[in-house]
């Protein structure tokens, strides 16, 4: 079990074994100074994220930080590492009463791409629990100031778009699903809002915002 210690110096420490062209875009996660972020949903409930630990590479693996985010469904655990290509999820599980589920993230998933701006598209693939392929697309948008419990925040803000469902269900069509971010500098998740729309619940909508970060 990995002893907790001071999440500054946890940060700083995955920083320095980051690629060195990816410790920039690690401030855009907040990862190079933030011990805690609160976020508030839509229905009002406020749920925090904490970085936690660091894991040095093991294998094929790089090094990571990892953050831990409270939710509904349970604890989940976020890895994330600085690939020379960029930043990217490279693990993620999930705790709960009935156990601990593995995401089965068979390929990084690139969040932030170095280098990108306005205009930029990117894709990655993974595959779902059936085993079929999904294809997730990532837009660079441009910047934008926000206003959020938490303050006024400067952001990028990223696009990203995927097909949900792990097998097509017949006469219905598939579920898309866009998931928009908004990142600020040295704070990290600002404001995040996800559209479902098709398949047989026809179209949702979640988001977030940001209460209060600690440092």
């Amino acid at each position: 079990m990995t002893r907790r210690t001071g999440t500054a110096l946890l940060a700083l420490g995955v920083l320095v074994g980051l690629a060195p062209a990816a410790r920039g875009q690690a401030e855009w996660l907040g990862l190079d100074g933030v011990k805690r972020w609160v976020y508030r949903d839509g229905e009002g409930v406020e749920r925090s994220a904490a970085v936690v630990r660091n894991e040095p590479a093991a294998g094929d693996r790089p090094a990571c930080i990892v953050v831990e985010e409270g939710g509904s469904g349970g604890t989940t655990e976020l890895w994330y590492a600085g690939l020379p290509d960029g930043l990217a999820l490279v693990r993620k599980t999930t705790r709960n009463a009935a156990g601990t589920l593995d995401w089965g993230i068979v390929a990084p998933c690139l969040l932030l791409k170095r280098p990108s701006d306005k205009g930029d598209r990117w894709t990655y693939g993974d595959r779902g629990k059936g085993g079929r392929e999904r294809v997730y697309e990532v837009e660079h948008l441009g910047t934008e100031t926000i206003e959020v419990p938490a303050g006024r925040h400067e952001c990028i803000v990223l696009r990203m778009t995927w097909n949900a469902g792990d097998e097509p269900v017949p006469n219905v069509a598939p579920t898309q699903v866009v998931r928009t971010l908004w990142l600020a500098r040295g704070t990290g998740l600002v404001r995040e809002r996800v559209d479902s729309v098709g398949g047989p619940g026809g179209a949702t909508q979640w988001s977030r915002e940001l209460v209060r970060v600690e440092r």
